[in-house]
């Protein structure tokens, strides 16, 4: 549990994604031991569980502010905008654009 809040509240101060290493660092335990711990505890890999938090920010940007689509992804990390828009529709079930109309 403890190890799960530590990168929970690391992910709350990052935009983007942590490494192993970063990780490892945080934690003060093995990165794969840590993945095993998250994907025991949330059903997710540590990729997938960083990838949620990132696209929780973008949903928050996209309600909050007018920032483009493409601004958003770039703050975010991402280079590739179809990858992000298959990313979010993935956990909210619409693009991007239609996200920010339903939420506005």
């Amino acid at each position: 549990e403890q190890i799960i809040r530590q990168i929970a509240d690391a992910y709350q101060n990052k935009s983007g994604i942590y490494t192993r290493a970063e990780i490892e660092a945080i934690t003060g335990y093995n990165s794969d031991h840590v993945e095993r711990i998250v994907k025991r505890s949330i059903g997710k890999t540590l990729s997938e569980y960083g990838r949620s938090f990132l696209i929780q920010k973008a949903a928050d940007l996209l309600q909050h502010t007018d920032l483009g689509i493409g601004d958003i992804c770039e703050s975010l990390g991402y280079s590739n905008r179809y990858y992000f828009n298959q990313i979010f529709c993935r956990e909210y079930g619409v693009t991007p654009s239609q996200y920010r109309k339903m939420t506005r």
